[in-house]
């Protein structure tokens, strides 16, 4: 592993700056709500809801963004965009620099709540509408800072033309434009591949660098309409931890992040619950800081789970002996397996449930990708099976939706090989559900249909242990994915019967997150 400095990064391993959590600072009003749940706070809960059961909102200051830019977004980016990635990925450090951290995100909507206060019941609302246009504003300029200037400004503007005469220069206007395209279904029609992938970096850029809240505001108004249409009632937001592994450190501490989603949960009434982050490499560099951090964020009461990323360099069991091939760092491997090993203990014992990425994607290089493959997983399940208690496993993505790969059917023989051990796995980010191409959309239909009715034990099949997902923020890479929960419902609709659309839009994650479900 390479020095901080070696790496050529200007920010050390950040040390807290939120002194307090969620709780003990007090309760804050749920002003962030979605006006859906409103007078209706048993909708979470009922039959018919829909839970995404992962989804993201962090911003740069919260991951080690240049290594995440280029290695987990861009090793297997297209040869095309490949240009862009790497002009963004030059970026990293001013993206990190700008992104609010947790700590003065925090006291921004401490400010919110204190000036919330002083309004009357009729005016909050606006008052908080008129909070996030400023953020967004501030956001879009971020933006402009950022990238005015640089390669990825001509890279995009190559690939985007300006429509108007004048300067090539970003502006916020734009912007902000290219984000309110994504809402808009003939905005999307205009333009062709490469031009549509380059507005959704800039999206995703935009992402980056704007308040986690403003971020799930986003979310809301894409997923959670307020008329009562098909929509998101609940959404589990998971916190990620790359450190040590990726280049260069986050500026914000993992500890505020996990006080900062606990404050955002509470302002959203319950709508966002969150999902703690593990990394084994910290628990080996910080003394075991990793999974202590796991077990207070669960006795908090608020975190429903936890989230794990293998792509990042490490397989769910047997590290120290299986091969691998890649030249990426990696620490002392038996160390590795001991942290994982009590990682798994502990939430068998504690019943945490964890959410696993484990699609072909995201990993550090190709072998990365294999990581968290069919094959891995098992390595794990032989040897907790025995075990009075067994970990509860979400197979992120499921395989994903790639035809290069057949994970689908081999996850969905493991939860028929292992049907005593609580693995579940979720439609998080399966973009050819969406069907820009009929032959992408058919092939991925297919592949979900033929797993579902796969018998789990005596009494479920595999249908009983899929959750609908989306993956945001990761999602927001693809340019229409405000379409994603009715393209995703339409999907199911064609290939399964009534109830287990109902079970895997909403009910399997209420089995699966017992917590949501009480």
């Amino acid at each position: 592993m390479c020095a901080v400095s070696a790496c050529g990064c200007r920010n050390e391993y950040p040390k807290p700056q939120i002194q307090q959590s969620a709780l003990r600072r007090g309760n804050p009003a749920p002003i962030l709500m979605p006006a859906r749940l409103s007078g209706q706070q048993q909708l979470t809960r009922a039959a018919g809801s829909v839970v995404d059961a992962h989804a993201h909102f962090f911003n740069a200051s919260d991951v080690p963004i240049r290594g995440f830019i280029e290695e987990s977004i861009g090793h297997n980016s297209p040869d095309w965009l490949q240009p862009l990635i790497k002009e963004m990925a030059k970026l990293a450090e001013d993206l990190a620099d700008r992104a609010p951290t947790a700590a003065e995100e925090l006291t921004s909507l401490d400010a919110l709540s204190e000036m919330t206060r002083t309004l009357g019941r009729g005016e909050i609302q606006t008052g908080v509408e008129q909070w996030f246009q400023r953020e967004r504003a501030a956001a879009a300029q971020r933006v402009v800072d950022v990238v005015g200037g640089t390669g990825f400004e001509r890279s995009y503007r190559a690939m985007v033309p300006q429509l108007r005469r004048g300067s090539d220069r970003l502006t916020p206007e734009e912007v902000l434009g290219v984000v309110a395209e994504a809402q808009d279904p003939r905005a999307l029609s205009v333009g062709d591949s490469r031009s549509k992938a380059a507005k959704a970096k800039l999206e995703f850029l935009f992402y980056m660098l704007s308040m986690r809240a403003a971020n799930v505001r986003t979310y809301i108004e894409a997923f959670s309409p307020d008329d009562g249409s098909f929509g998101v009632d609940m959404v589990l937001g998971a916190l990620v931890d790359f450190d040590y592994w990726l280049d260069c450190p986050p500026r914000s501490a993992h500890d505020d992040q996990v006080a900062l989603h606990q404050h955002l949960a509470t302002m959203h009434g319950g709508y966002m619950r969150p999902v703690v982050a593990y990394n084994p490499w910290t628990d080996i560099e910080q003394n075991g800081a990793a999974l202590k951090r796991v077990r207070d964020a669960w006795a908090s009461g608020m975190f429903v789970g936890v989230k794990i990323y293998p792509p990042t360099g490490f397989l769910p069991a047997a590290n120290a002996t299986t091969a691998v091939d890649t030249k990426k760092r990696r620490p002392d491997l038996q160390r590795l397996d001991d942290a994982l090993g009590a990682f798994f203990t502990l939430c068998a014992q504690e019943r945490i449930p964890v959410i696993a990425h484990a699609a072909h994607s995201n990993g550090r290089d190709a072998a990365h990708d294999e990581f968290s493959g069919p094959t891995s997983w098992e390595r794990l399940l032989r040897r907790v099976v025995a075990d009075t208690k067994t970990p509860i496993i979400s197979l992120g993505h499921f395989g994903g939706d790639n035809p290069g790969t057949n994970w689908t059917r081999q996850f969905a023989d493991l939860m028929k090989g292992y049907p005593t051990v609580r693995l579940f796995g979720d439609l998080g980010y399966w973009d050819h559900l969406m069907c820009e191409n009929p032959n992408d959309c058919t092939s991925a239909r297919n592949r979900l249909k033929d797993v579902l009715r796969t018998p789990v034990g005596e009494a479920e099949a595999v249908g009983d242990r899929v959750m609908f997902a989306t993956d945001w923020l990761m999602l927001s890479q693809v340019s229409n994915w405000r379409t994603y929960p009715q393209h995703v419902r339409e999907g199911l609709e064609a290939i399964a019967g009534s109830q287990d659309v109902a079970k895997i839009l909403g009910g399997n994650a209420r089995t699966f997150f017992a917590r949501i479900a009480t």
